[in-house]
């Protein structure tokens, strides 16, 4: 086992970066694991790269709708509808029941709703 003096935090993203698509092999040795203290920087990267995805899943559904319905009205009340619905879920969770963490999944319910 080996130990190096790095820090474990968000400034190890470039040494992660660099030795991301190395092989990590020499001779023997070989790396099985790292902590560098960048989960959840990585996650927050992850999650800014896939909100294109769901965006455009988003415009697909909705002209989908539009164009089922023929009915602009009625594809824009759905619309309101999903997003009052997450600010609905919002408000309970932070002003009724004061809870200050918003969990990730209500925001997935998102997907689902407008699916």
């Amino acid at each position: 086992m080996l130990f190096l003096p790095i820090a474990a935090s968000s400034a190890t993203l470039d040494f992660y970066k660099a030795i991301n698509n190395n092989d990590l092999i020499y001779g023997n040795f070989r790396v099985q694991g790292i902590q560098l203290g960048l989960k959840s920087t990585l996650f927050d990267h992850d999650i800014l790269s896939d909100s294109s995805l769901v965006l455009v899943g988003f415009i697909f559904v909705t002209f989908c709708i539009w164009v089922y319905t023929g009915s602009i009205v009625l594809t824009i009340a759905t619309f309101f509808a999903v997003v009052f619905s997450l600010g609905i879920s919002y408000a309970i969770y932070t002003v009724v029941l004061h809870i200050k963490f918003f969990p990730f999944m209500n925001l997935l319910a998102i997907v689902v709703a407008v699916g």
